[in-house]
Order: C-alpha cells, then sequence, then structure tokens
C-alpha cells in the first residue's frame, strides 16, 4: 500500500510539473524574431492600413536580410517603410545617411507609413502578464507615438522618447484563444523616428495544480494514520 502511494504521488508531481513548466511560458518579441510567414505563431508583423484600427491589420508582405547581411527586414514593400527590424548580428550598426544606430539583437519599430504594429494571438485562453518598452534610436526627425492595444482597446498611448517609456499590465490580463496585443509605433509628417521596442508577454501558472498537490498529500497522510490505528 505504501508503496502504491508513493508511486502514485511521484506521478502526480511529475504529471503538474510538466503542466506548470507550459503554463510559465514566456514570449519575447525579440528572442521570438523570425524570418518565416511575416512571424512565426503567435507573432506577426505588419500594419494598420486605416489609422489606429487594430481591425485593419495586414500582415507585411516582403522579407529581406537588408545592409549587407545586417538587418532581417519585414516591411509593407517599396518604399522599405513602414518596417521591423532586427539586427542579426553580435555589433552596432550605424546605417548611413539615416541617423540610426542598430544595436546587437534588437527589433527596431520604422513608423513612416504605419502604424507598424507587432501582434501577439493568443494560442490558448490564459492569464497572463504583458509589459513593453519603446525608445529611439534615430537622431533624424521627430518622435512618434507609442501604443499598447488589447483586441481593439488601447491600453497604453505615450510619446517616445530617448530614455524611453514602458508599460506594464497592472496585473494580470485574461485572453481568450485568438485575442490578441499589439505593440504599436506611428508617427506623422516628420514623427517617425525608428523606434527600438521591447515586448514581454508571460502567461500566469494556474492554481489548480498546486492545489491538487495539497489534496493528494493530505489523502495520503489520511491514509497513513488510518493504517497505523488498525
Amino acid at each position: 500500500m505504501q508503496r502504491m502511494m508513493t508511486r502514485l504521488l511521484a506521478l502526480m508531481l511529475l504529471s503538474i510539473g510538466s503542466t506548470a513548466t507550459v503554463q510559465a511560458q514566456t514570449w519575447n518579441l525579440a528572442n521570438d524574431f523570425s524570418d518565416t510567414n511575416g512571424g512565426t505563431s503567435p507573432w506577426s508583423y505588419g500594419y494598420y492600413t486605416s489609422g489606429l484600427s487594430p481591425a485593419s491589420f495586414q500582415a507585411f508582405s516582403t522579407y529581406a536580410l537588408r545592409d549587407e547581411g545586417r538587418l532581417a527586414t519585414w516591411y509593407r514593400g517599396s518604399p522599405v517603410d513602414p518596417n521591423i527590424q532586427k539586427n542579426v548580428t553580435t555589433s552596432a550598426y550605424s546605417q548611413p545617411g539615416t541617423g540610426i544606430t542598430f544595436n546587437p539583437g534588437e527589433v527596431t519599430f520604422g513608423p513612416l507609413g504605419g502604424p507598424t504594429v507587432a501582434r501577439w494571438t493568443a494560442i490558448e485562453g490564459g492569464v497572463f502578464n504583458i509589459s513593453a518598452m519603446f525608445k529611439w534610436v534615430q537622431t533624424k526627425n521627430a518622435a512618434p507615438n507609442a501604443y499598447v492595444y488589447g483586441n481593439t482597446q488601447q491600453w497604453f498611448s505615450q510619446t517616445v522618447t530617448e530614455t524611453g517609456v514602458s508599460w506594464s499590465s497592472a496585473g494580470p490580463v485574461t485572453l481568450a484563444a485568438n485575442e490578441s496585443i499589439d505593440f504599436v509605433v506611428w508617427g506623422g509628417g516628420h514623427e517617425n523616428k525608428t523606434t527600438q521596442v521591447q515586448a514581454t508577454i508571460t502567461a500566469v501558472p494556474e492554481p489548480g495544480a498546486f492545489v491538487l498537490v495539497v489534496t493528494g498529500l493530505l489523502g495520503l497522510g489520511a491514509a497513513a494514520r488510518r493504517r497505523q490505528r488498525v
């Protein structure tokens, strides 16, 4: 009996450990950056075709490894703006004539002709913590604005600065499957400095697994006490 209970507890812990690993998953815009299909699920890269309207999101259709292989770039077509780029090298790159410095591993948004958007879509429903940072990396032009949208609701709006503006959800956010979070940079006229964007979404582990552990331990303890009284 004791051996059976020990095995049962071990199986419970193994199962719960595997579940907790999945539930605690984190998605990061820079780390997850992809050169396939306008982004690899759950990320997609694109722009709004009608002002600040998430419903008008259109994924970029063109990809190229530009500037002598330094910049992995998603963009709409000709011209290259709007775009989302990542410096895939290990060195900073100062692009001639633009006043832009691309640091290694960073993702930047070119907002001219945007709004430029990185969209994260929930593969399945859950509870998530969300954070973002926007910082311009170009000396020319005026600063654009940064936005965060949860589906059609605007959660954040602020002018981008050289030192960066940050946002995080006030607490865990509940999302259903296929609901999305948009990280947006946009400016009209000369308000189009290229902007570094950091974005992170972390799934919050559900408490059900821990409740199951405690319940199982209590049950095993009660069974052991009954055996001692017999």
